[in-house]
């Protein structure tokens, strides 16, 4: 009998399954949705969530228009499609980061409470949050959304942009 082979990280498996994941992120954007309190994304994403295959965009843009009531259906799609690479950048960051910390949080509380996209705390008890975009002029004005709801967190947060990952 032979050794079953050994699987990729779990960061290369999540890589393989969104590879062909469709992708669209219409105009439409209605001030009332853009500045409306969501329910629980991150929840929302990983409850969708099949191991470490995310759900496509579309499911998670669907499923957040059913349980947001009263706004326009087609504005809260647009504005989920285009959170989505966010909680896919952050799902893989985390799978990555497992890797190399003993403790990684990613949550609710770290992301509506804290502004803070993962939480990793080393072997010593040293712990920091990372958060995770893009270099983008929306990306820069959503940046800049997030840091004026949140005091500042009482842990260092290393910024780090898609961009820069892997240079």
């Amino acid at each position: 009998m032979s050794a079953a082979p050994d699987l990729p990280p779990p960061h290369r498996l999540l890589e393989a399954a969104i590879r062909d994941y469709a992708l669209g992120f219409p105009d439409e954007r209605d001030p009332r949705v853009e500045a409306a309190a969501f329910p629980d994304l991150v929840g929302l994403y990983r409850g969708l969530t099949r191991g470490y295959f995310p759900p496509p965009q579309a499911e998670f843009a669907d499923e957040l228009a059913r349980r947001v009531r009263g706004l326009p259906r087609s504005a809260v799609v647009a504005r989920a499609c285009r959170a989505y690479p966010s909680f896919v950048r952050q799902h893989h960051a985390v799978l990555a980061l497992r890797r190399h910390f003993p403790v990684v949080a990613w949550d609710r509380w770290l992301d509506q409470l804290q502004g803070v996209d993962v939480l990793v705390v080393d072997g010593r008890g040293f712990a920091a949050g990372v958060a995770l975009s893009t270099e983008t002029a929306a990306a820069r004005g959503w940046r800049d959304v997030k840091g004026g709801r949140h005091a500042a967190a009482p842990i260092p947060i290393l910024e780090l942009r898609a961009d820069q990952i892997g240079r």
